[in-house]
């Protein structure tokens, strides 16, 4: 996906993500677009044989550490980068990949489509509280696997990368929050803001 498309989806994550947590904006859409602006990871392409175990371990962080509220909305933001990125063509194929002008066409194509069709996305993924899960790996490997198995579409890359940015990320508050108060009822409850460990 191209700068911009990452740019738009972070703005549509957001406004879903923050029914069920409290995030900063600014910070959140400045991490979907980092990994694309950080030279320390501009240069291995975003592909998921080159970043699961990186994607892995911020999980970890992300649901462990005492991070202020500008830190994890901005970590969650990077997440949702490479992760949508795993469900984009051009960075599922390693061979599509290196094609430079094909990529670049691919991802302007997948730009103007989600242009037009951003709010069905958005209603059709946010619709409904993904039941969390922990086992991230499998999980996006899974979401990989369901990805090639299903005739290619610029709607499936689209679709598939808010489904697995929205469970995942989900998940990651659902268990952070675990881990902090031990209680279900908080993520399943009815308060329309969770305020997180850290959060300012």
């Amino acid at each position: 996906m191209n700068i911009v498309t990452h740019l738009q989806m972070g703005g549509m994550l957001y406004e879903g993500l923050s029914e069920v947590v409290e995030l900063d904006r600014k910070s959140f859409i400045y991490g979907n677009i980092e990994p694309d602006c950080a030279l320390a990871t501009l240069l291995p392409p975003h592909m998921m044989t080159n970043y699961l175990e990186w994607v892995l371990t911020l999980t970890d962080c992300l649901i462990e550490k005492d991070l202020t509220r500008n830190v994890l909305s901005e970590g969650l933001g990077i997440l949702c980068h490479f992760l949508s990125d795993f469900c984009c063509l051009y960075h599922a194929k390693e061979e599509k990949f290196h094609n430079l002008i094909g990529h670049v066409i691919y991802e302007k194509r997948l730009h103007n489509h989600h242009k037009k069709k951003e709010s069905s996305f958005f209603k059709e993924v946010f619709s409904f509280k993904p039941e969390p899960v922990r086992d991230f790996r499998q999980t996006i490997i899974n979401s990989r696997e369901e990805y090639f198995s299903q005739p290619h579409s610029l709607g499936l890359d689209l679709f598939c990368a808010y489904r697995l940015c929205n469970l995942i990320c989900q998940s990651v508050v659902y268990y952070r929050l675990s881990s902090i108060i031990c209680d279900e009822s908080v993520y399943y409850g009815q308060l329309g803001y969770i305020k997180l460990e850290g959060a300012k």
